[in-house]
């Protein structure tokens, strides 16, 4: 599974790719696609342009 944020403001567009995860990861156990959205949000909390 490919997650892709385009709402960067250079136009960049950040591809989260947990297609190696398991379907169930994590405790508690979450989607693949739930992971992909936690580590895109992580990501760009930690955006810093340079």
């Amino acid at each position: 599974m490919l997650l892709s944020v385009k709402d960067l403001p250079d136009a960049t567009v950040l591809t989260v790719d947990v297609s190696a995860l398991p379907a169930g990861f994590g405790k508690p156990a979450r989607s693949r696609a739930s992971a992909a959205r936690t580590v895109a949000t992580i990501v760009l909390i930690c955006w810093k342009e340079g």
